[in-house]
């Protein structure tokens, strides 16, 4: 009785876990050649995204000569209200065809999930940096599993990740001397 018990909550879990999740916010990152000049001046009066520009680029954007100086600059839309995100993204046909690659911060699992029909054997390269199973390495995130939970783990993620690749892909991965077999097998 105890193990049946035991077998609906990790079930229960399951469900919940593969649940399909709501995407709470989408931003875009945008190089200022595909944005037409005409939106610069909007761009040059947000002080977070010339503030980021300064941070990340070292560069000192003060003229709208600045931006056409500057055209490999990345634009974030998260800086950019609604209405300037709609209108800049509209004049793009195919957004997702134009984009040159995708950042989702998520928990890996769900994001794998997520990019399972869309980016189906198109992914060319793969890099992971599992949880070494040290379980003191001084990490946030958990890293003490026991071995088949470990394997399991990192099983479900693989088994996502093997989806996204094609015969020509490859993969890498950060591991200890410890996990390497077992990541291997």
């Amino acid at each position: 009785k105890i193990i049946a018990f035991l077998s609906q909550i990790e079930e229960f879990q399951k469900k919940l876990w593969l649940k399909k999740k709501f995407v709470i916010d989408t931003n875009y990152c945008i190089t200022l050649d595909k944005i037409d000049e005409k939106h610069y001046a909007e761009i040059l009066n947000n002080s977070e995204q010339l503030k980021e520009w300064e941070e990340l680029f070292n560069v000192d954007v003060k003229s709208i000569e600045d931006l056409k100086n500057e055209k490999f600059l990345v634009l974030d839309t998260k800086f950019f209200d609604v209405n300037f995100k709609d209108k800049l993204l509209s004049e793009f046909d195919d957004i997702d065809e134009e984009c040159d690659g995708v950042l989702i911060n998520s928990e890996n699992f769900g994001a794998l999930n997520l990019l399972q029909d869309r980016y189906k054997e198109q992914v060319k390269t793969v890099y992971i940096d599992p949880p070494y199973n040290t379980g003191k390495d001084g990490f946030l995130y958990n890293d003490s599993y026991q071995h088949s939970s470990w394997m399991s783990f990192i099983y479900d993620r693989l088994a996502l990740v093997h989806n996204l690749m094609n015969s020509e892909s490859v993969i890498f991965s950060s591991i200890d001397d410890f996990e390497s077999k077992n990541l291997l097998e």
